[in-house]
Order: structure tokens, then C-alpha cells, then sequence
């Protein structure tokens, strides 16, 4: 491959690369069958990539290295787009994060004055002018229905727990809310709001492995974009 000659001096680039087109061949097959469609557009950017710089080595095209790079470019935006995609989906689920003595005590067995506090943090998501419905929700109920609904079946008087709900009843508590674990050894975070002792407060969430799973995406997320923006800018 140099001036003197060689065994592939005069061999093209796109037979040299046979091997990566098979690979590229396998990998976009898997994305197709799994359904992966946001990884298969990064990987056609790749892929369109190396045809073009085939091309341009052999000189089948002629053109500029910047327009070659396009396919780069575009791979750059798109990941850029897809991690601050899960950003944004990340920080919903913690929104909807609620541990089950918080939920016990202020949803289940709470009042109008709670619920009002619930739709201040966020708990009541998406909420249009009358009573907040999210898009996954039931058409004929809204969070705050199917809460109330609940709260109508068990009121007898005696406080109602989580393991007092049915299966159907739990189902409708999880379209609302994400119910978080807090590991029995873990130590409770401070909470200068409430000073009750069962763990129904919010900074118990960010002890529980739901939330330290989530923040680890949304964190590998961010330095993603930071990577692709921040990467050759000298500091």
C-alpha cells in the first residue's frame, strides 16, 4: 500500500473491508430483530460512513472530506438526541418515584390538602387543565380518579396499606406512581420537612436501587453529550 508496490497495491478498499460489511451486515440485522431503531440509525450513520471513505480512497467519488463526514455529523446529533432522550425519560420515572410508607401515608390515606401537595411535586404528571391524564393512562380515568377510587373502596375507617390493595387496584397505583425499595440496613437521609420515623419521606427515594439505577443512566446520558460537545475543545 505504499509507492514501492505491494500484494494490495492495486486491491480496492471495499475488498479489504469485506470483513467489517459482513460484521455491519450482522449487527444491523440484530438491531432490526430487536427493534432497537434509535441504535440502528447511529449505526447506519457509521456504516455510511466507511462506504463513503471506501469510495473516496478508491476514487469512485471525488468529493471534499467535509461532505464525506456528513454520515459523522449526523451520527453526532443523533446521539446527542438519544441521550438527551433518556434524560428526560429518566427524570419522569423519578418524579413518579414514591416510596410505600409516603404512599401509605399521603396518597393512600391522605386528604385534599395532600393530593394538592402531590400535584405541586410533580406526582400527578402531565396535567391538562382539568385533572391531569397521562397519554399511557386509562381514556376514562385520571390519576387523581384512580387514587380517589381506591381510597372509596377501603374506606372503612382503619388505615389502608399497600398490602391491602388487589392485584387490579395495585396495577392502577403503578400507571401513577413508581413504587421504590429502600433496603431494610440502608441509613435515611435527613429530611428537614418531615420528621416522622416510618420512612415516608421524598429523600428516601434516593436511597433505594430504583433510583441509583435511574441516576446512573441519566448520568452516563449526560456525559455522553458532554463527550460529543465538549471533546476537542481545549481546556
Amino acid at each position: 500500500l505504499n509507492e514501492n508496490g505491494g500484494p494490495l497495491e492495486d486491491v480496492y478498499w471495499y475488498l479489504i473491508l469485506t470483513p467489517l460489511w459482513i460484521v455491519n451486515s450482522l449487527v444491523s440485522g440484530l438491531l432490526v430483530i430487536f427493534k432497537r431503531w434509535a441504535w440502528l440509525l447511529q449505526w447506519v450513520c457509521v456504516v455510511a460512513l466507511e462506504v463513503l471513505l471506501a469510495l473516496r480512497f478508491d476514487d469512485f467519488i471525488d468529493w471534499r472530506y467535509a461532505m464525506v463526514f456528513i454520515p459523522l455529523y449526523v451520527f453526532i446529533v443523533a446521539r446527542i438526541a438519544d441521550s438527551a432522550r433518556w434524560i428526560i425519560k429518566v427524570n419522569k420515572e423519578i418524579d413518579r418515584m414514591i416510596t410505600v410508607p409516603f404512599l401509605e401515608k399521603y396518597v393512600l390515606n391522605g386528604n385534599d390538602d395532600d393530593d394538592n401537595e402531590n400535584r405541586e411535586h410533580g406526582r400527578f404528571l402531565n396535567e391538562n387543565e382539568d385533572e391531569g391524564v397521562r397519554s399511557d393512562a386509562p381514556k376514562s380515568q385520571s390519576e387523581e380518579q384512580i387514587i380517589k377510587s381506591i381510597r372509596r373502596e377501603h374506606s372503612h375507617g382503619h388505615f389502608i396499606r399497600y398490602g391491602d390493595l388487589t392485584d387490579e387496584e395495585r396495577e392502577k397505583i403503578n400507571q401513577v406512581f413508581v413504587i421504590v425499595h429502600i433496603p431494610p440496613d440502608s441509613q435515611e437521609l435527613p429530611d428537614s420537612d418531615d420528621d416522622s420515623e416510618d420512612g415516608a419521606t421524598e429523600n428516601n427515594i434516593y436511597i433505594s436501587p430504583e433510583y441509583e439505577q435511574a441516576a446512573s443512566v441519566r448520568n452516563v446520558s449526560a456525559s455522553t453529550i458532554k463527550h460529543f460537545i465538549f471533546a476537542y475543545i481545549p481546556t
